[in-house]
């Protein structure tokens, strides 16, 4: 799994320095990809609840759902139902993404930390401790934080 990944990639680095290198490296991508997710499906979400805000107050009624599909711009029930689960996949794979994002992190938190790097002198800016600090979710254990992992 990831986790193995991530500590395999940990273990072959030559010292910590080159272990901390390849690890901001592969959150930098991480973070490139996530946006450009985000940015595939941005337009899609406000559609999505725009059609179910209008579904709402015409379950029953054909015509209704016809003159919302024209508002919309959309050609049938059957278009917005591929949006709709194109949409779902991409959001699985952000999930997935900030779940291997929160193991990237806490390796390299605690490697900064345990060479005493400092936060504001790294490039990424303090980028791992903001992804294992913005959780909504605590269930997770990991050194003494609380992360949905």
């Amino acid at each position: 799994d990831y986790r193995t990944f991530i500590e395999e990639i940990v273990r072959k680095a030559r010292n910590k320095e080159e272990a901390i290198s390849d690890l901001m490296c592969i959150l930098k991508r991480h973070e490139y990809v996530r946006r450009k997710l985000l940015e595939e499906i941005r337009p899609y979400r406000r559609l999505i609840r725009r059609y179910y805000k209008l579904l709402k107050y015409s379950r029953t009624n054909l015509t209704v759902r016809e003159r919302i599909f024209e508002m919309l711009g959309l050609r049938g029930r059957r278009d917005i139902e591929e949006i709709i689960s194109q949409t779902t996949r991409t959001l699985n794979r952000l999930r997935k993404l900030r779940r291997q994002e929160i193991i990237v992190a806490s390796h390299l938190y605690r490697l900064c930390s345990s060479m005493k790097r400092n936060c504001e002198t790294c490039s990424l800016k303090g980028l791992c401790v903001h992804i294992l600090s913005s959780r909504k979710v605590y269930t997770r254990k990991i050194r003494g934080w609380y992360f949905r992992g």
